[in-house]
């Protein structure tokens, strides 16, 4: 016994039919994940905590005896540069004689 050729059309039919559907709801599923992924995200940004700011430096406070030393060992060292600034000057402006 063979079926009937609109039979077998039919059945087909109501195969690519529900094949459509499922294609369907699939596409809708994945543009509704998609939507509330970027809901998620948006959410989750406007939620992020903002970047402290950068905190002061705080200066060590030393004692008048460590601040003076300090001031000292500074200004022997600018001497120390500029003496020696002032050698090679010396001997770059000495003529070829």
């Amino acid at each position: 016994m063979t079926a009937a050729p609109g039979y077998i059309a039919d059945r087909q039919r109501l195969e690519m039919d529900r094949l459509r559907a499922r294609a369907d709801a699939n596409r809708y599923e994945a543009d509704r994940n998609r939507f509330e992924s970027q809901l998620t995200i948006q959410d989750l940004r406007a939620r992020r905590q903002p970047a402290p700011a950068a905190e002061h430096s705080v200066r060590i406070l030393r004692s008048p005896e460590d601040e003076r030393a300090a001031r000292e060992a500074a200004t022997a060292r600018r001497e120390t540069v500029q003496g020696q600034t002032a050698q090679i000057d010396t001997w770059l402006d000495r003529g070829d004689d």
